[in-house]
This record gives C-alpha cells, sequence and structure tokens, in this order.
C-alpha cells in the first residue's frame, strides 16, 4: 500500500484510561486519512481529551495499537512525534513570564538540539505562525498578562511554529470571543488545504 493510500492514524481495538483496570476509552478503531479536518463530539468525561492524548503519544494505550502511516506510534521518540504532530491542550502550562515571542519559540524545540539557538529559518517559521494568528503585537508582552483569548491565540501560534503535519486541537474555540473563532476556523482551513 502506498503512503498516499494509507491511513494517518489508524487506531486498532485500542482502550486507555489513566488507571490500570478502569479505561476512559473502549475497544476504539478508528481509521483517520490524511488531509482531512476532523471534530470530534461528546459530552464532558466521554474521552475527548483521553483520544487526543492517545493520538499524540502522550499516553500510551492500556490494549491495542495506535498506527502512524502504517507504522506504531510507540516506535517513535517524543522528539519524532513533536516533528509530526503539534497539540494545543485545554489548559495553559505555568508560564514563568516569557514574552509572547519567547513561548511561541518553543514550537520549534523539534527541531532544535539541546541549547541550539534558533536559526534565520526557525525566527521565520516563528514570525510566519505568530502572523498568521494575528499575536504578532503580542510579541514582547509577558503571557502571564495576557487574557486566555490572547493565550488560545498564542499556543496556535506556538503549535503552528513546529510545523507539523498534524494539529490536535483540544477545545480551540475556548476563550475566543466570536471574530477570533471564526478566524482560526478560516486559518485551520487554510492550514490543511496548504
Amino acid at each position: 500500500m502506498g503512503r498516499e493510500a494509507e491511513p494517518l492514524f489508524l487506531l486498532r481495538d485500542v482502550s486507555a484510561g489513566y488507571e490500570v483496570g478502569f479505561p476512559v476509552l473502549h475497544h476504539l478503531h478508528l481509521e483517520i486519512p490524511r488531509g482531512c479536518f476532523l471534530g470530534i463530539l461528546g459530552p464532558n468525561g466521554a474521552g475527548k481529551s483521553t483520544l487526543l492524548r492517545v493520538l499524540s503519544g502522550v499516553l500510551p494505550p492500556m490494549a491495542g495499537e495506535v498506527l502512524w502511516e502504517g507504522m506504531p506510534l510507540r516506535h517513535f521518540s517524543r522528539r519524532e512525534i513533536a516533528r509530526r504532530i503539534a497539540v494545543v491542550a485545554q489548559a495553559f502550562p505555568p508560564l514563568f513570564g516569557w514574552t509572547g515571542w519567547e513561548w511561541v519559540q518553543m514550537g520549534r524545540s523539534p527541531h532544535l538540539r539541546r541549547f541550539q539557538p534558533l536559526g534565520e529559518r526557525d525566527r521565520e517559521a516563528v514570525r510566519r505562525a505568530m502572523a498568521q494568528t494575528q499575536t504578532l503585537s503580542l510579541r514582547h508582552r509577558s503571557v502571564q498578562e495576557m487574557s486566555d483569548g490572547e493565550r488560545q491565540r498564542l499556543a496556535l501560534a506556538r503549535a503552528l511554529a513546529q510545523e507539523p503535519q498534524v494539529l490536535l486541537l483540544d477545545e480551540p474555540t475556548a476563550h475566543l470571543d466570536l471574530h477570533h473563532q471564526v478566524e482560526l476556523l478560516d486559518l485551520l482551513r487554510r492550514w490543511r488545504d496548504e
């Protein structure tokens, strides 16, 4: 089977959760083709965030297997996964007084060696991601002083700066006003079509 015909993700009989013997996801079979725009809907506690953690390799399945382009996801290092998959979580990590630019540039870390400074290509990826999310005006501001909506847009910029093949977004429109929700969905459509 050629790479184009291979699904991007294939979950085979996956069960996953946080406590042994108490899976949140039960015997899930799912095929996600490349180039799709997929939304997962369900009530709180249904396992949507758990599924995203499994797809991103953060949470190994209790049973079953997750394949990325036909290869077991568990065979990839964290760095290899981060070069392919970017995640925007529901909650923001501790922000330690970083500026908007500093936080977004951390999206480049999968492409750099330890302590390697950003090169021109990395700086351009950060600048482009911030321009796409209309956050360049936030580059010198402390992230701690920003609204949740501004942080949400920066989190997306950070994910775009990773230059991944896949974006996994957990409640991406949370904290955004209606105008920015529409802009986000337009941006995601353009990103998918590139």
